[in-house]
């Protein structure tokens, strides 16, 4: 099956919620962020008032959160405008507004994940 024929109200449910999982799961990847942020400059402030011979070069190799509630909110905001109760999608527009399988979506797991575990808390049983 190439394309479906939904109904305009039973779709934006389906992206609201979506947003809102997504919306949870970076709020608690943002905690985590920040805690993981400030151990690192914590440690590489340690390094630097230790003044040892050779240490000269810090790096922070902390990568902020991704955050893909813009595509949630354009999406929306289409759906709202499209003046028929019936939208048509393709396989690949289905496949991101019912079953929130972005083409970003193994990315944004993957990052975000591991800092929302970090945070105090936690995506606590999101299924994304």
């Amino acid at each position: 099956m190439k394309n479906v024929i939904v109904k305009k109200a039973d779709l934006l449910a389906a992206l609201k919620e979506n947003k809102q999982k997504h919306n949870t799961i970076h709020a608690a990847a943002i905690e985590g962020y920040w805690k993981e942020l400030e151990a690192e400059l914590k440690a590489n402030l340690k390094l630097a008032r230790s003044r040892k011979e050779g240490v000269m070069d810090v790096y922070v190799r902390v990568s902020a959160p991704q955050n893909h509630e813009d595509d949630y909110e354009k999406v929306i905001h289409m759906v709202e405008c499209h003046e028929e109760e019936l939208i048509e999608l393709s396989d690949q527009e289905f496949d991101a507004y019912y079953r929130n399988n972005w083409h970003w979506r193994s990315d944004f797991l993957g990052s975000n994940t591991m800092y929302a575990s970090m945070g105090p808390s936690g995506p606590a049983g999101v299924k994304f």
